[in-house]
């Protein structure tokens, strides 16, 4: 690989690595209202979709997805959707919190799925891996 390739993909990595995205702030969220268990069952959620993410390159579906400018234009509508009805789970919480409700503590399991479709639709980490 050629120096200037490398660098420009050090750089691009540095660069997409320090700007916290969705994910970061979800487990930020979690861990301030919840605690760090919470906070802890998301990052797990978030490593498992980085190995679904790994395993889809080594088998070459990444290739695949960057072969399809289709197919990664649907996964970023699909994450973009995602985010979306994240917010509005988060609207409607906050109005009930607002009413004087408990806020609602998901599930582990609720959590850790969470976490998975978070990274697995995030455009970052897909740029990253294509």
């Amino acid at each position: 690989m050629a120096f200037s390739l490398w660098l420009a993909f050090f750089g691009a990595s540095v660069l997409l690595a320090i700007a916290p995205g969705p994910d970061n702030l979800f487990v930020l969220m979690q861990s301030a209202v919840f605690g760090v268990r919470a906070g802890m069952i998301v990052v797990l959620g978030l490593a498992t979709g980085l190995l679904l993410q790994t395993l889809a390159a080594a088998l070459g579906i990444a290739a695949v997805v960057a072969a399809v400018p289709a197919l990664f234009w649907a996964i970023k509508c699909l994450g973009a959707a995602y985010l979306l009805w994240l917010a509005w789970q988060a609207w409607t919480h906050a109005k009930d919190a607002a009413r004087g409700h408990d806020a609602v503590k998901l599930s582990g399991l609720a959590l850790w799925r969470r976490g998975v479709v978070m990274n697995i639709t995030n455009p970052k980490v897909q740029i990253f891996f294509l």
